[in-house]
């Protein structure tokens, strides 16, 4: 994790990013070497300068659009309400976190070679915190039953299991924010109860396709 000192950053105008109209300014500007790595010799094996800067920018799903190359699902964070990007050296985002629709889904995406450094974790952490500040009752997810790595992370953040889709082999997680979403979070649970999984699993596929 990011180091105890906090020194605010100002927002620099950069060639490829300072066009884009930001919601907010800088959220976070820190150096790969400070991270607190779940794996020791992950930054050593890392193909990445010690001195790169990674920040993290809080933008409109409208300029992801631009800049989504590498993502598996582009429409999924450009439909976001609250979308938080990690940048590399000002060029290129690396990762992203994005939370869209009524239901708050959150979204998250590392590329491949940025991954075992924290950035996701770092993200992850931010996202939350932003959507605290806008009040959110509570965020929610699904995770691939077999993705134990991810499942692990959004557990430490505080993720709760809803259900287990057997059919897609996904696990609906919630993490209540307010007193509201311990109530949504209770109020899943006797759903999870009463309604089969087969119906769970048509409903959250329906769900997912009304919210990009």
């Amino acid at each position: 994790m990011i180091g105890s000192s906090k020194t605010e950053v100002k927002l620099r105008q950069v060639p490829d990013f300072k066009h884009l109209s930001y919601e907010h300014s800088l959220l976070e500007e820190f150096r790969s070497e400070t991270l607190e790595l779940g794996n020791k010799d992950a930054l050593c094996h890392s193909t990445h300068a010690p001195d790169t800067i990674m920040k993290f920018l809080l933008i409109k799903g409208e300029y992801f659009r631009e800049r989504s190359q590498g993502f598996p699902t582009p429409w999924e964070f450009a439909s976001s309400g609250l979308l938080v990007v990690c940048t590399e050296d000002d060029k290129e985002i690396v990762a992203a976190c994005g939370i869209r629709s009524l239901l708050n889904v959150l979204v998250l995406h590392v590329k491949e070679g940025h991954r075992g450094r924290g950035v996701g974790a770092q993200l992850l952490k931010k996202t939350i915190e932003e959507a605290k500040k806008r009040r959110l009752g509570f965020i929610t997810l699904s995770v691939s039953s077999d993705n134990a790595v991810a499942f692990n992370l959004y557990h430490r953040f505080g993720f709760k299991e809803i259900t287990l889709l057997k059919k897609p082999k996904l696990i609906l997680m919630m993490l209540p924010l307010t007193c509201m979403g311990k109530l949504a979070y209770g109020f899943s649970h006797i759903i999870r109860c009463l309604v089969p999984s087969m119906f769970l699993a048509y409903t959250h596929m329906w769900l997912y396709r009304r919210t990009v």
